[in-house]
């Protein structure tokens, strides 16, 4: 999929600072671990936190109970500005931005997870502005796209912080906003 297949009318393109971060969830008691979960697991003789992706083979073959005691209860990850103000929810978070070496975008994926993890969660979300709506997260198939933080000039930084405040300006006028 190329970089532009689904972008239009968009009269600005930049990037947000934000951080990404993995909320854990009880599973209810009828719940069964499913492919595709995703658990927290600390690597052994290191201070990192990994993200673990639940495979097909082994769903069939987990006790929950034993599991989550082991392993923690499962986590969704979020992704939220510098305040705290959730920008986008787990159905929302599905594509990578691989840098300038690529011309296209990729799923987001366990090994994608853990490298925002190792930055300690500091992504960058794409975003766009029009005359009509402001500044908006850029969606693509109804999800955004993050990157790892990149360094930026004092220029960019600025308008980044200036994106920043009008997600929070825009957020203080709606009830409905969250934080963590």
């Amino acid at each position: 999929m190329h970089k532009n297949a689904t972008i239009t009318k968009q009269v600005i393109f930049k990037i947000m600072e934000a951080v990404l971060i993995f909320q854990s969830y009880e599973l209810s008691p009828w719940e069964e671990i499913e492919p595709g979960m995703m658990f927290t697991h600390l690597e052994k003789n290191s201070d990192y936190v990994r993200i673990r992706t639940i495979s097909q083979e082994q769903s069939l073959r987990l006790d929950k109970e034993l599991f989550i005691r082991e392993n923690g209860h499962p986590v969704m990850p979020y992704v939220c500005a510098m305040d705290g103000t959730i920008l986008a929810r787990p159905e929302e978070i599905g594509w990578w931005d691989c840098g300038d070496d690529c011309d296209s975008y990729t799923e987001i994926g366990e090994k994608e997870f853990n490298l925002i993890l190792e930055n300690e969660g500091l992504i960058d979300v794409e975003t766009t502005y029009d005359d009509e709506e402001g500044y908006q997260l850029l969606y693509m198939d109804g999800k955004v796209i993050i990157s790892v933080l990149q360094e930026y000039e004092e220029s960019e930084e600025e308008y980044s912080d200036e994106i920043s405040n009008h997600f929070k300006t825009n957020d203080d006028d709606n009830d409905e906003s969250e934080e963590w």
